[in-house]
């Protein structure tokens, strides 16, 4: 009887130890959340008790944020900064620190729930990795995390001069240690102990502080990027991790029945190939074609594809996917090309819808196409509210308006000493 029963426990520990491995695979927080273009759903825009929701997060999964406190003079000044730097799927809000001796900070709710609905949703496994944490000689940029009734885990480099971590009830929270400021939302460079990883089960909602502290004699507006997945750091001594593919220009350029698709990126890290896909509705999109990366490469790459098209279909949609050796993937924005005629030959700037209520589209001139093109949103007071620049810009640029309060702005759209005006109307 002993062999059989040998056997039978052999049998179980290897049904344990796959059990097990399934663990650690399910355990490797590959799915990501994608943070862009938030709607207000109630309260005053940018202001305690504002609730916005970020749509689709994930597939069937909506965010709902909510600004639940404002300390210490913080004012949230943008809930969405993508489009001008740092990583477009974070959740990445500019908040106001004022002067003097003081801790502030924006307090944030996160709260899952099923697409288009109130209903509650739970991300089984979450991470989110707070990018550069960075600060001076006077300000100290900080940044807590915590979830309800959740035992998280973190992860961060160490030991680590450019960080401090503490734990709090529910979270973790991690603080600018050095005296280095970092231009900008890093995301592509080899040392990175800026980045700081958190990872919990089961997550319905959590609440985020975002802030500084701060000696400064003069208040700052400051970019805050919490990227919604984790990174796998190499190993316990290693100092930095793998990281997004690094683009800095897509473009979609029309040229009579060709359509120039061209990106470059900054650097890449285990890149394999870049898929060009496109839509007719914006909506479904199909492969155009698959282009090999560089894989590893620490200076601008620059790639082209070109699309010959006819006039049959009037809008056209390009998107670049970035895929990793693993598998895993990145999207871009979208750039729409028109193909009716008058706005082909125009020499004039366009801008459409108007009234807008969330997406501002801005075709411009075929000569300025391809160029450095700044689109400024003034009010009436003369006042920026947004500005945007592109070192390349694509036919048709969109531009995210969802935050500016209703009212009439100017639209100034400028390249190489010619500038051109345009009134809109922000519903």
């Amino acid at each position: 009887m002993k062999p059989p029963l040998l056997l039978s426990r052999l049998f179980c520990k290897l049904i344990l130890i796959i059990f097990l491995s399934l663990l650690v695979v399910q355990h490797t927080y590959a799915q990501s959340l994608s943070f862009r273009a938030p709607i207000l759903e109630s309260g005053s825009p940018l202001q305690v008790g504002a609730q916005y929701r970020f749509a689709n997060v994930m597939n069937r999964v909506d965010a709902l944020v909510t600004i639940t406190n404002l300390v210490n003079g913080a004012a949230v000044i943008n809930m969405d900064t993508h489009a001008t730097e740092g990583y477009d799927a974070s959740f990445q809000p500019l908040i106001y620190t004022p002067a003097g001796s003081a801790t502030s900070y924006a307090l944030f709710t996160i709260s899952f729930v099923s697409q288009g609905s109130y209903t509650p949703a739970s991300i089984s496994e979450f991470a989110t990795t707070v990018l550069d944490v960075d600060g001076n000689a006077t300000l100290k940029e900080f940044s807590e995390i915590s979830f309800a009734g959740n035992n998280p885990l973190a992860e961060y480099i160490t030991p680590n001069s450019r960080i401090t971590v503490a734990t709090e009830a529910h979270g973790y929270s991690v603080r600018n240690a050095d005296i280095t400021e970092r231009p900008g939302i890093d995301t592509s460079a080899a040392n990175l102990s800026s980045l700081f990883c958190v990872k919990a089960f089961n997550v319905e909602n959590l609440t985020v502080k975002l802030g500084a502290i701060t000696t400064a004699s003069a208040g700052e507006n400051r970019v805050y990027s919490m990227y919604m997945k984790s990174f796998l750091y190499n190993n316990a001594a290693a100092d930095y991790v793998t990281l997004p593919v690094k683009l800095v220009a897509f473009s979609a350029v029309l040229s009579s029945n060709k359509v120039d698709i061209k990106w470059t990126t900054a650097s890449e890290i285990n890149t394999k190939h870049f898929i060009v896909e496109k839509s007719n509705d914006g909506i479904s999109f199909s492969n155009l074609e698959i282009i090999s990366a560089k894989g590893t490469a620490t200076d601008k790459s620059h790639y082209n594809v070109a699309d010959i098209i006819n006039n049959t279909t009037k809008i056209i949609y390009y998107r670049l996917r970035s895929v990793d050796n693993n598998g895993k993937s990145e999207l871009s924005d979208i750039r729409i090309i028109r193909t009716d005629k008058e706005f082909e030959k125009g020499t004039t700037v366009v801008i459409y819808p108007n009234p807008v209520s969330n997406e501002l589209r801005v075709t411009i001139p075929a000569i300025w196409q391809n160029k450095k093109v700044i689109y400024e949103i003034v009010d009436i007071n003369g006042i920026t509210a947004k500005r945007v620049q592109s070192n390349s810009s694509s036919q048709t640029e969109n531009i995210n308006v969802t935050n500016l309060a209703s009212g009439v702005y100017i639209l100034r759209t400028s390249t190489m000493g010619l500038v051109e005006q345009q009134r809109i109307i922000k519903r």
